[in-house]
């Protein structure tokens, strides 16, 4: 990921990087049938010139070290529908460039599938919220 005005890397060798964990919640009354990409995250620092959404730094060990993953699924076992039953929940993660007090804008895109696995786009939604990094 670089900075196409001057070609420098938006995250560099030594940059600060925050953790951030995400939960994902069935609040309603019926299981919802995820696709593959389950909740597709993007996120933006709204006052950096970098107007895509942030890039992460391939970081494994990071990531295993801190119980973080990108998906509720255990490798080898990604067949979608993920059913997410009532009341049940499950937490991805990821990293980012860090800029401290910084709000971040966040977007969830949802993917929902049909009972077959098939994704269904009229049936997936996008939340969006922004957090404050102390």
């Amino acid at each position: 990921m670089v900075d196409a005005s001057d070609g420098k890397p938006v995250i560099a060798k030594g940059d600060q990087v925050v953790l951030l964990r995400y939960v994902v919640t069935n609040i309603s009354k019926d299981p919802i049938n995820l696709g593959i990409g389950t909740v597709t995250l993007t996120t933006r620092y709204p006052d950096w010139s970098w107007n895509q959404g942030l890039v992460g730094v391939w970081a494994p060990s990071l990531m295993a070290k801190n119980k973080l993953s990108t998906t509720p699924f255990k490798d080898g076992t990604a067949r979608p529908p993920y059913v997410l039953g009532p009341g049940e929940s499950f937490m991805i993660g990821q990293n980012l460039a860090y800029e401290k007090a910084e709000i971040l804008q966040v977007d969830a895109a949802v993917s929902v599938t049909d009972d077959s696995g098939s994704e269904d786009a009229s049936l997936s939604w996008t939340l969006s919220g922004s957090v404050r990094l102390l």
